[in-house]
């Protein structure tokens, strides 16, 4: 799911920050972080649906993975992505807390790997950020839309998004044709 967000602005989301805006004449539901790592004002976040064929598919759409999140989760108030504990094959989930963004990523590590991912132990807290900006800009949106969405306020930083990975060993996996 891609929603130009890092994992630790993810992970800080709780159900009082929801809400809904009209996009395109249709009700999509939106979010807002408190600050992100620029800025201390409030950003709203709108949950669209994808353009061409990738939508409907939760793997893809925002809305609905988020719609199908929520589903899973029963509907509760509190963090959206609750403070979890892998115990053997088990999940325990801990409502009341917040889910720890290396947490987070260390459990998307250990999914990821049976699904084929070339090398889940690259996934990193900007990763998310990067994958959305990267497929939102194949998908044919402005550098504008994008800048805007992702919340860059110089061209440069924007910029490095955009490229392969702005992490050292990452960029060399990336000259090699590993992604």
């Amino acid at each position: 799911m891609s929603m130009l967000v890092r994992f630790n602005e993810l992970t800080g989301l709780h159900t009082d920050h929801l809400g809904q805006s009209q996009v395109g004449g249709a009700l999509h539901p939106t979010f807002s972080l408190a600050s992100t790592k620029n800025s201390f004002q409030r950003k709203v976040y709108d949950l669209v649906p994808w353009p061409t064929s990738l939508s409907l598919d939760p793997r893809f759409d925002p809305v609905l993975a988020f719609a199908s999140w929520m589903r899973l989760r029963g509907g509760a108030r509190g963090w959206i992505f609750p403070a979890f504990r892998v115990i053997g094959s088990r999940l325990r989930v801990f409502p009341e807390q917040q889910a720890s963004a290396p947490g987070f990523v260390d459990l998307l590590r250990r999914f990821y790997a049976p699904c084929g991912v070339l090398d889940p132990m690259l996934l990193a807290t900007h990763t998310m950020k990067r994958s959305g900006c990267q497929l939102y800009k194949a998908l044919g949106q402005s550098d504008a839309w994008l800048m805007d969405k992702g919340g860059w306020s110089d061209f440069r930083s924007y910029m490095r998004y955009l490229s392969g990975s702005n992490r050292p060993e990452q960029q060399s996996a990336f000259g090699r044709g590993r992604w």
